[in-house]
């Protein structure tokens, strides 16, 4: 096969970055300028920049049409508008960008990236080495508006990339029809921009998270996929198949979703040109390039053997870290057989309700009080104009199968693998983003013919083509811009932010924490890992201290946690068998009281879990000389029979053994009207679901507040709670209309 090229040099000087990248990465200590400056610099140039320039074609020409080369005027028009997607849709996302970190993972894989820790399994080690390389970008106030901004670059990046594409792909279509290239770069701007201001690609762009990187992946192996297309037999046209091999194993350290394009590659290959499956020297250098992406994920193993504070599963070793990327911890079968047994209904639940609704959000209109479709937001328009473009599709022909394939294998082919339960609590348009991004050429290819419709029937008229791709502009692009602003703009919503610190500042010096999961626990640790407040406050993961690797992290971190475990007796915890049973604490000194404890069977009526056994540990260690505080996002799950003894502190309970603390408000008085921050509530941001949940946890405790309050007869205090609840809450139900849009993207699944 005369169609592939040797790698320049620079895929050799690359291959050579990566393994001193590597060997930086592994200099102790966790936290040296080696292993945290150097490495992820020496990485990320090595995989994203040197070995993807030394892979590319070098002889591989743009052309218009089969035999018309592309005119210099041409190109120079489609760089200009090339340059306006990307200062648009980036413009976009920064005026609507999140101010601190998410709810869910997003916090977390902002820690994560500072700190250059090993995060839940699978991770996305791509943002996490470019997050670490925004720790460098010091022009922004806050750590975590830069990590934010990277998603919007990246995404605008996306939808740029998706532009050029759609511009290559309809000259492709078009052969040599003697048509201008008006309508082609109208129909690539307006799918382009459409596709921007959706509003799940949109949410994705704001905040820290992998779906709009991996949104990126997928528009380059889009992009690689139409530059075969259009001449798979020209010189060098292979390098791009062995290319999109080596990001397919790279797209694996973003996330799993992009993985789905491989079914479409091979059916590709099989459709365009069968002998290509016949090039020995194709397969191999594609196997090869292929474990060469996937050889990031060494990075895991690699930190996890200088023990970084986080280190989720500690994958040191080959063994583990297999495990890790299987996701053995979490009990899911990545590629099981279990796929054809549906754990939900096909057609109610995993068709229409987490795939067709989705796709109704991004181009029907989005409904934010009822998460369904709704047709008056922008009135199904991008639909209708991308029903029309799959149609004309085969009238092209061309191309028809390519974009069909795609689009089959991120919409249905997902569909089969995500195999969603029909009780599932999190939305999943997130895994979706891709099958938008085919959906658009379509739109594309709808605009283009409705242009070229109206050519013919007005006599090819400049002034008139010009005035309906104006109308084209704002029916589509502005008018889902519109629509969904409201809805995505989170750029006063601070609530994870301010929740993080009010917890931490809920607690008094020195004291330990006891969270619940994610949202609670995950802006504390950007907080005191990357913003270094309030380190004084011990925050312990309740479900993660059944985790041995947790349990070790802390004797490493928090050496004056007062608790009798060492390294090996936390190695060797495990659940044990319990009848209900009573135990007594004492405080320190003379007058001590007790605090009888009832020590109950927390799985199955008959074990005692890690987590209750090292709380336990340390409250007999302890014997209050640190106060504890309980996260109120523990709800009625407080452990230990500890409920007798908790005092209402507000976002936090205080556990008090002296009974007579139990029932002394000033510190949920002084926490609620002094201490706290409530940035973004009583304006006028769209909170996204999470925001509101947890927000009312703070409804709570005002409600605390004011009965005591009333029964305390104090008005004057009474009157100034109602005001501030007032300001915060200026209408009941003002602060539930509002946007599930931004997507529970923390999911590391």
């Amino acid at each position: 096969m005369n169609n592939l090229q040797k790698p320049s040099s620079k895929f050799f000087v690359g291959m050579a970055v990566i393994i001193v990248g590597f060997a930086c990465l592994r200099t102790p200590p966790v936290d040296s300028f080696w292993s945290m400056t150097v490495a992820p610099l020496l990485l990320v140039l090595g995989y994203l920049v040197l070995i993807p320039c030394g892979l590319w074609p070098r002889r591989s020409k743009v052309v218009i049409s089969e035999n018309e080369p592309e005119s210099a005027n041409s190109r120079s028009i489609v760089r200009f508008t090339g340059l306006g997607v990307f200062l648009l849709s980036f413009l976009t996302y920064c005026l609507t960008l999140w101010p601190g970190p998410r709810w869910w993972d997003s916090a977390g894989y902002m820690a994560g990236s500072i700190t250059m820790g090993v995060d839940g399994a699978p991770g996305s080690l791509l943002l996490q080495l470019l997050g670490r390389l925004s720790w460098f970008a010091t022009f922004f106030v806050t750590p975590s508006a830069r990590l934010n901004l990277l998603l919007a670059l990246a995404t605008a990046l996306a939808v740029t990339i998706l532009f050029f594409t759609i511009v290559r792909l309809l000259r492709f279509m078009r052969g040599d029809d003697d048509e201008d290239d008006t309508a082609i770069v109208v129909g690539a701007l307006v799918a382009s921009l459409t596709l921007a201001f959706a509003v799940s690609v949109w949410a994705h762009a704001t905040y820290t998270n992998p779906y709009g990187l991996s949104l990126l992946t997928a528009a380059v192996l889009f992009y690689l996929a139409v530059r075969w297309w259009e001449n798979p037999d020209a010189e060098g046209a292979g390098g791009f198949l062995l290319l999109a091999a080596f990001i397919f194993g790279l797209d694996l350290s973003v996330h799993r979703s992009n993985l789905l394009f491989v079914p479409g590659f091979f059916v590709m290959v099989l459709l365009r040109r069968p002998r290509t499956f016949l090039s020995g020297r194709l397969w191999l250098g594609g196997v090869l390039l292929f474990a060469l992406g996937l050889s990031l994920q060494l990075f895991n193993m690699f930190r996890a053997q200088l023990d970084p504070q986080i280190n989720f599963s500690n994958p040191d070793s080959f063994a583990a870290l297999r495990d890790y990327l299987a996701l053995k911890q979490r009990g899911i079968s990545v590629f099981g057989a279990d796929l054809l047994q549906r754990k939900g209904p096909l057609w109610d639940i995993q068709i229409n309700h987490e795939y067709l609704r989705y796709l109704g959000w991004n181009f029907v209109g989005f409904d934010h009080n009822t998460l369904g479709v709704r047709w008056n937001g922008m009135y199904g328009i991008p639909l209708i104009v991308g029903l029309v473009g799959f149609l004309y599709s085969f009238v092209r022909r061309r191309a028809a199968l390519l974009i069909l394939i795609m689009f089959l294998c991120s919409s249905a082919l997902a569909i089969f693998y995500l195999n969603v339960p029909a009780d599932y609590f999190r939305k999943m348009d997130r895994h979706f983003l891709a099958s938008f991004m085919i959906f658009a050429v379509w739109i594309a290819l709808g605009s283009c013919f409705l242009m070229q419709l109206l050519s013919r029937v007005t006599g090819y008229r400049p002034a008139v083509d010009w005035l309906f791709a104006l109308l084209l502009v704002i029916a589509l692009p502005v008018n889902v811009l519109f629509a969904n602003w409201k809805i995505n703009d989170q750029s006063q919503n601070y609530t994870p932010y301010d929740y993080g610190r009010n917890l931490l500042e809920t607690c008094e010096p020195n004291a330990i924490l006891i969270t619940a999961g994610d949202s609670d626990t995950f802006p504390i640790w950007y907080l005191q890992m990357v913003e270094g407040f309030r380190t004084d406050v011990i925050a312990m993961n309740y479900p993660l201290l059944n985790t041995s690797w947790r349990l070790h992290s802390l004797l490493k971190y928090q050496p004056d946690l007062p608790w009798s475990l060492t390294d090996d007796s936390a190695s060797n915890l495990r659940p044990i068998a319990v009848d209900s049973h009573s135990v007594t604490i004492h405080t320190i000194g003379p007058d001590s009281l007790p605090v009888e404890l009832t020590v109950s069977p927390t799985v199955g009526g008959k074990f005692l879990l890690v987590a209750d056994q090292v709380l336990l540990d340390i409250l007999k260690t302890n014997r209050w000389q640190r106060t504890v505080y309980i996260s109120i996002g523990l709800g009625g799950r407080i452990p230990l029979g500890l409920n007798d003894y908790l005092r209402f502190n507000g976002l936090a309970l205080r556990v008090a053994p002296d009974p007579a603390e139990r029932h002394n408000l000033s510190a949920l008085e002084k926490n609620l009207l002094e201490r706290y921050a409530y940035r973004g509530l009583g304006g006028e941001t769209m909170l996204d679901r999470e925001s509101r949940n947890m927000t009312n946890n703070y409804r709570r405790a005002f409600a605390i507040l004011e009965r005591f309050y009333n029964e305390q007869g104090n008005q004057v205090g009474l009157e100034r709670l109602r005001e501030i609840y007032r300001n915060l809450w200026p209408e009941e139900g003002v602060a539930e209309q509002s946007s599930d849009s931004d997507q529970d993207a923390g999911d590391s699944d």
